[in-house]
């Protein structure tokens, strides 16, 4: 081993010096292999001085730590909610950045029960499934209050997204809801023209939406496409973050 051969040959100067001696064999541990040299009584080492600053070193003397958990990004969970209905769970996420009003609106009646129980009343294939105006025996539900258009939001009415629905007034929407069931860009927002809020998406249960998308339907109390079957909420309740 270079290290040690070299300490061989040190000469009477420098092993009068039993403190220096010392310090050059920790430096030859330390030094991981690196070889030292010796001229006189000056000790040099071929690679970079040591240095501890209380972190793990290495032998180019810069200092590594390994990251803690108040040291990693938290990236922010959305709330999610499961819609059990008679054709399976559809599982949503709720984007409460880009529709706070929206979301809070929707979490709002959840919590209430506001959903329990009310039937999808007007479904169209290849457009969207509307729900959370009438109960099973087509009674009107009057929503808590008219909420302030978010259709500017970014978000766009694709394929398996939310959407508030409303009256021809940019400002009506309060308790129904539609699932996109293609991308319906004639509902988005343009420049000086208010469109749909979008606040959420299908997480899981797609399949089941598909399913009421493709019910028989019929004029039932006025309304030309409610399921000749029909389908209600069972029950809708937020899910426990994370647990998809």
């Amino acid at each position: 081993m270079t290290v040690f051969t070299d300490l061989y040959r040190i000469k009477a100067p420098f092993t009068a010096r039993p403190f220096t001696l010392l310090l050059c064999l920790l430096l030859a541990f330390s030094a991981r292999g690196e070889e030292i040299k010796v001229s006189g009584e000056e000790i040099k080492v071929s690679g970079e001085e040591i240095k501890v600053s209380g972190e793990k070193a290495t032998a180019s003397g810069e200092a590594t730590s390994e990251p803690s958990l108040s040291e990693e990004p938290l990236t922010p969970v959305n709330p999610q909610v499961r819609l059990t209905t008679t054709f399976g769970d559809i599982d949503v996420e709720l984007f409460p950045t880009e529709s706070p009003l929206t979301v809070a609106n929707f979490l709002r009646l959840v919590d209430e029960g506001f959903y329990n129980g009310v039937i999808f009343h007007r479904v169209i294939a290849n457009f969207m499934i509307q729900v959370g105006g009438y109960d099973t025996k087509f009674t009107y539900k009057e929503g808590p209050g008219k909420l302030k258009n978010e259709s500017a939001n970014g978000l766009r009415n694709d394929r398996g997204t939310l959407s508030m629905a409303r009256a021809n007034h940019p400002d009506s929407a309060s308790a129904q809801f539609f699932i996109n069931m293609k991308d319906n860009e004639h509902l988005n927002a343009r420049r000086r023209t208010p469109g749909y809020t979008v606040f959420g998406r299908v997480i899981a249960g797609f399949k089941n939406a598909q399913r009421i998308e493709l019910s028989d339907t019929s004029v039932q109390h006025g309304m030309p496409t409610v399921p000749v079957t029909q389908i209600q909420i069972i029950s809708a309740e937020r899910l426990p973050t994370g647990s998809q």
